[in-house]
């Protein structure tokens, strides 16, 4: 294992650990202190699939993810194949990276672009009923 964090973010916890495994990066984690009931099972797919890794000297710290799609150098990131679930009940993934050079890379050298914001988009919104009175023809 190579590293192994937690991060806090809108509500929700989430455990990481990076592992290297040939010329694969493999970030395995779990998502806690979510109501998984809340949500469908396709939105913790999404998540898994949208992790990606980019080069930490590219990141736009004061921007949002927009910003940083639109500016991102071609050879910036690396994108992950198809998430994995590990143990659906356990909220358990993995998203794996394949690498070009293996030997050359360097972990410390990129950084992880971890979608947080598909939670925070499915939650309901109550609104006032809207009426619409139509003219009698």
């Amino acid at each position: 294992m190579l590293h192994s964090f937690d991060i806090f973010a809108k509500g929700h916890h989430h455990s990481f650990k990076v592992l290297k495994q040939n010329q694969h990066l493999i970030i395995d984690y779990y998502i806690k202190d979510v109501d998984a009931k809340s949500y469908k099972k396709d939105i913790f797919q999404n998540f898994a699939d949208q992790i990606k890794l980019i080069r930490s000297e590219d990141v736009i710290s004061n921007g949002d993810g927009q910003d940083q799609y639109e500016n991102l150098k071609e050879d910036s990131l690396i994108l992950g194949k198809k998430g994995k679930v590990i143990n659906q009940e356990e909220l358990h993934f993995q998203s794996r990276f394949k690498l070009d050079n293996p030997e050359k890379f360097t972990v410390n050298d990129y950084s992880l672009m971890v979608p947080f914001g598909i939670f925070g988009m499915n939650d309901s919104i109550k609104m006032k009923p809207v009426k619409v009175d139509l003219p009698n023809q």
